[in-house]
């Protein structure tokens, strides 16, 4: 009878050492994973939470940027500022066309003609209303491209404020 060679427990994978003649370039190098900026522009879809996703959106990109900082890749930092830039700036567009829709329906509602029922506000509240949508649809297409992008290069929105620089 032959002896049986030792066996390897089942949850080590088995050891290769290369033999006399063998290259180093048969085994395959270790998968390292590249810098990505994705999961900056990922968090992001965070405002779609109902009633507090505005304000955890902004949160949270504030404080992955503040983290991307110390970064030693230019492409994480740069996502992150240009993700908490289109955060704020997402914010800032949303509150001020809401403050300008609320407004626009108070300011041009009249009175029914007979009297008798609540104010019917104008169509000119239309306008801003489209607004909200247009934007809120820029936001998801953004977030989006930054999603898809981010991993390879810096993703820059149009429509982004620079609150913050460098």
């Amino acid at each position: 009878m032959t002896a049986l060679p030792p066996e390897t427990p089942h949850t080590q994978p088995p050891i290769y050492s290369p033999q006399a003649g063998d290259s180093a370039a048969a085994y395959p190098p270790p998968y390292v994973a590249s810098p990505s900026g994705a999961k900056f522009w990922a968090l992001l879809f965070l405002f779609y939470i109902p009633y507090v996703g505005l304000l955890v959106g902004i949160i949270v990109s504030l404080v992955q940027r503040a983290n991307a900082k110390a970064s030693p890749y230019p492409t994480i930092r740069e996502n992150a500022r240009w993700a908490a830039n289109w955060a704020l700036s997402y914010a800032l567009y949303f509150v001020v066309l809401l403050a300008l829709f609320i407004a626009l329906g108070v300011l041009t509602s009249q009175p029914p003609a007979d009297g008798m029922g609540p104010a019917e506000p104008s169509l000119i509240i239309a306008l801003p209303g489209t607004a909200i949508f247009a934007v809120g649809v820029y936001c998801l297409v953004t977030m989006i491209r930054g999603c898809v992008v981010g991993g390879q290069r810096v993703h820059r929105p149009a429509l982004a404020i620079p609150f913050f620089r460098g």
